[in-house]
């Protein structure tokens, strides 16, 4: 373990307002992360902000060391560190377990970062505290981030976000591909409403997604902060044709149903996206003479290869 050789407790809180509760919430969720859950607490004990924060780690029964790892760094920062540990696993109860963690929760913001992924930058938090207090129309802020393939190697050339601005509106979360690594989001905690939909939801970022951006704006930092892992073994992986095809449009159809279908053009669109992509999936588990001769099949792959190598070439902000 490396927590010996991290600032002490009083270092990292010595910029902080004395005496002050934390502004920002940091929730880790983890569940058999004991390879990766280092990382991420490395990552948010890095963090240099003039206003308190606090980490807060809500396991889910993990049958690894995880609570091993997490019980160093907590006894070594017994005031930033908070810890939740379930008895029951609550996926198998049918509960999100980062919802579950909002709960616990009574600050202004909350910081979201599964036990898999990481941040990159020192200055993160501060950032993104800087656009929510100088923007109260913002709902929700986000910044850029690299894909570690564990594939391919740990490789991490990938960028994850290609957007030409820094302000989203609805619209733009129900029409576009998904853009919004969870683990670069930071948003108004109470502006997230406890609807028991969310808990049936397959992907419950897209749909936060969708609910802060209907109660404000969605802000956009162009700069890489952190590493999103995308982990072929992890509870999205091995699905069938369609599966997030047809999960996706459950959840624009729960919030369309939501917001009294004030939306439902838009989301019209989309889902009739969703059902030809939807065709597409189903394709590519058919022979290869049949996907040859499909011109859908085809330009899908096309789009597919191109984003990929686009995204290799760019390079936006890192300092």
């Amino acid at each position: 373990m490396v927590v010996e050789t991290l600032r002490s407790e009083a270092e990292i809180m010595r910029t902080w307002p004395r005496g002050e509760p934390p502004v920002v919430s940091v929730v880790c969720t983890t569940y058999n992360h004991e390879r990766y859950i280092e990382q991420a607490l490395v990552g948010f004990l890095a963090q240099e902000t003039r206003l308190p924060f606090e980490v807060v780690i809500h396991d889910d029964l993990s049958s690894d060391r995880t609570r091993e790892v997490v019980d160093a760094y907590a006894a070594r920062y017994p005031n930033i560190i908070r810890t939740i540990y379930q008895t029951q696993n609550q996926y198998s109860l049918g509960r999100t377990s980062a919802l579950v963690a909002f709960g616990y929760c009574s600050t202004k913001y909350i910081a979201f970062c599964e036990g898999d992924d990481y941040w990159t930058d020192a200055r993160k938090l501060q950032l993104q505290i800087d656009v929510l207090e100088e923007d109260p129309t913002c709902a929700l802020v986000f910044h850029n981030a690299r894909l570690l393939r564990e594939a391919k190697g740990n490789d991490v050339s990938e960028i994850a976000c290609l957007l030409e601005k820094d302000a989203f509106t609805l619209e733009d979360i129900i029409l576009r591909d998904w853009f919004i690594p969870s683990h670069s989001m930071m948003f108004r905690r109470h502006l997230l409403p406890d609807l028991p939909w969310l808990h049936r939801v397959f992907g419950l970022d897209y749909a936060m997604h969708l609910l802060l951006a209907n109660s404000g704006d969605v802000r956009y930092i162009d700069r890489v902060m952190g590493v999103y892992r995308v982990n072929a073994a992890s509870i999205s992986g091995n699905r069938p044709a369609g599966f997030f095809q047809i999960k996706l449009m459950q959840t624009l159809s729960y919030f369309n149903f939501h917001t009294q279908f004030a939306h439902d053009k838009t989301v019209a669109m989309r889902l009739d996206r969703e059902r030809g992509l939807m065709y597409v999936a189903c394709l590519s588990g058919r022979p290869w003479y049949i996907r040859a001769l499909s011109l859908d099949y085809l330009r899908f792959k096309l789009d597919n290869l191109m984003r990929r190598r686009l995204r290799r070439r760019i390079s936006p902000r890192t300092a």
